[in-house]
Protein backbone atom coordinates (compact mmCIF):
# COMPACT_ATOMS: atom_id res chain seq x y z
CA UNK A 1 0.00 0.00 0.00
CA UNK A 2 2.85 2.43 0.60
CA UNK A 3 3.31 2.88 -3.01
CA UNK A 4 -0.18 4.27 -4.23
CA UNK A 5 -0.68 7.54 -5.78
CA UNK A 6 -3.39 10.10 -5.04
CA UNK A 7 -5.48 10.65 -7.68
CA UNK A 8 -3.67 14.40 -7.61
CA UNK A 9 -0.28 12.83 -8.00
CA UNK A 10 -1.76 10.27 -10.66
CA UNK A 11 -2.99 12.55 -12.60
CA UNK A 12 0.35 15.29 -12.50
CA UNK A 13 2.06 11.72 -12.84
CA UNK A 14 -0.13 11.95 -16.53
CA UNK A 15 0.25 14.70 -17.59
CA UNK A 16 4.10 15.23 -17.28
CA UNK A 17 4.91 11.82 -18.10
CA UNK A 18 3.09 10.65 -21.64
CA UNK A 19 3.41 12.65 -24.61
CA UNK A 20 -0.18 13.10 -25.43
CA UNK A 21 0.63 14.01 -28.66
CA UNK A 22 2.06 10.63 -29.37
CA UNK A 23 -0.85 9.50 -27.76
CA UNK A 24 -3.52 11.43 -30.38
CA UNK A 25 -1.13 9.92 -32.74
CA UNK A 26 -1.87 6.01 -32.05
CA UNK A 27 -5.44 7.04 -31.99
CA UNK A 28 -5.33 8.47 -35.70
CA UNK A 29 -4.75 11.55 -35.33
CA UNK A 30 -2.10 13.86 -37.37
CA UNK A 31 -0.38 16.65 -37.10
CA UNK A 32 -1.16 19.52 -38.69
CA UNK A 33 1.95 21.51 -39.43
CA UNK A 34 0.34 24.13 -41.31
CA UNK A 35 -1.73 25.11 -38.37
CA UNK A 36 1.08 24.29 -35.46
CA UNK A 37 2.76 27.09 -33.66
CA UNK A 38 5.59 27.15 -31.15
CA UNK A 39 4.38 25.18 -28.06
CA UNK A 40 1.23 24.44 -29.81
CA UNK A 41 0.44 21.17 -32.12
CA UNK A 42 -2.74 21.34 -33.98
CA UNK A 43 -3.54 17.77 -34.61
CA UNK A 44 -6.60 16.59 -37.00
CA UNK A 45 -8.45 12.93 -37.51
CA UNK A 46 -9.82 11.63 -40.42
CA UNK A 47 -13.65 12.17 -38.93
CA UNK A 48 -12.96 15.51 -39.17
CA UNK A 49 -12.07 15.97 -35.27
CA UNK A 50 -9.34 18.83 -34.52
CA UNK A 51 -7.00 18.61 -30.85
CA UNK A 52 -4.84 21.40 -29.80
CA UNK A 53 -2.32 20.24 -27.60
CA UNK A 54 -0.52 23.55 -26.04
CA UNK A 55 2.63 22.72 -23.75
CA UNK A 56 3.14 25.09 -20.73
CA UNK A 57 6.31 26.30 -19.24
CA UNK A 58 5.94 24.14 -16.53
CA UNK A 59 6.22 21.29 -18.76
CA UNK A 60 2.66 20.26 -18.29
CA UNK A 61 0.92 19.37 -21.76
CA UNK A 62 -2.66 21.03 -21.64
CA UNK A 63 -5.26 18.54 -21.97
CA UNK A 64 -6.59 18.47 -25.96
CA UNK A 65 -9.58 20.59 -27.11
CA UNK A 66 -11.83 18.94 -29.84
CA UNK A 67 -13.49 20.95 -32.22
CA UNK A 68 -15.07 19.28 -35.18
CA UNK A 69 -14.53 21.30 -38.37
CA UNK A 70 -16.04 21.08 -41.60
Amino acid sequence: MGNEMSSDQELEAFKTEIDLRAFAADDGYTLDRKESWRGSSVMRHANGDKIVVKRRQSSHLDWPRRAKTG
